[in-house]
């Protein structure tokens, strides 16, 4: 699943606001959580409907939602995954290790 179809908005939920899909948890509560310091293994915790991409999706949306559109960049890989990161921005790649050499 698309970790952005994991966000909805249903005007019979919470008055609108955008939420984790099958639950009343609003997008900005979980960001709330996060901006005070809950770790995610802790949000999961005291709300096991919650995953660790619900979590994710609730960031996309925000960053997605922003004043200003969404970014026109993205990262290639996982923060998890590996330290091999890439910065894509469109036809050029570059890793985040020569983006900090090159400043």
């Amino acid at each position: 699943m698309d970790l952005m179809e994991r966000i909805v908005s249903d005007r019979d939920f919470l008055m609108g606001k955008p939420r984790v899909k099958g639950t009343r948890i609003s997008v900005s509560f979980v960001l709330y959580l996060l901006a005070g310091g809950t770790k995610e293994g802790d949000i999961i915790k005291h709300y096991p409907q919650l995953s660790v991409e619900d979590i994710r999706a609730c960031c996309l949306y925000a960053s997605e939602n922003l004043p200003g559109g969404k970014p026109d960049w993205k990262f290639e890989g996982s923060f998890l995954d590996s330290d091999e990161w890439a910065l894509v921005e469109g036809d050029e790649t570059q890793t985040l290790e020569s983006l900090f050499r090159n400043g």
